[in-house]
């Protein structure tokens, strides 16, 4: 009987120890991991949707003065496009991409205490947290760069493709 016992005993460890089939197409997807392929995406349109408001602010600042005269509308529909985009990027994007969420949360003598949670890195696609990152830093990094090109030029309001205006 105690042999039986420690066989019973045994089989449930040997069998988690041995791969499943569900676990070897998982694996072997992360295997064929290829950076920005969105097919291989666990959330493809939520990957184009953290992508849309970045390009549509950028595409604003750089063509939109060849359809419109005045800056100011151009400014504003950029304004409105970065501040949908850190909506999206905070609120959506951000926690089923990356898994990462950010709240404030009031105390009791009321100071605010701002509140950052991550959840499980692993259990998240590769590909969309390169899609996440990258075209976060990426915008982020050239917009950085056109606030310098404008502040070297001292074009404080207009650079943009249609300096022939």
């Amino acid at each position: 009987m105690n042999k039986s016992k420690d066989l019973e005993m045994q089989t449930p460890l040997q069998s988690k120890s041995q791969k499943q089939p569900n676990q070897e197409k998982t694996q072997n997807k992360q295997d064929d991991y290829d950076g920005y392929d969105i097919r291989q995406s666990s959330q493809p349109l939520i990957c184009l949707l953290h992508l849309l408001f970045k390009f549509c602010a950028l595409f604003s600042y750089l063509f939109l003065g060849i359809f419109l005269s005045k800056a100011i509308f151009r400014y504003i529909l950029i304004i409105l496009f970065q501040a949908l985009d850190f909506y999206i990027v905070k609120n959506i994007t951000g926690r089923f991409l990356v898994g990462l969420k950010w709240y404030s949360d009031v105390g009791a003598n009321g100071q605010v205490i701002w509140k950052f949670e991550y959840f499980d890195l692993k259990s998240r696609s590769k590909v969309d947290s390169s899609i996440f990152w990258t075209f976060q830093l990426g915008f982020s990094a050239l917009w950085l760069w056109f606030t310098f090109y404008n502040l070297i030029t001292f074009g404080i309001i207009d650079v943009n493709l249609h300096t022939y205006q």
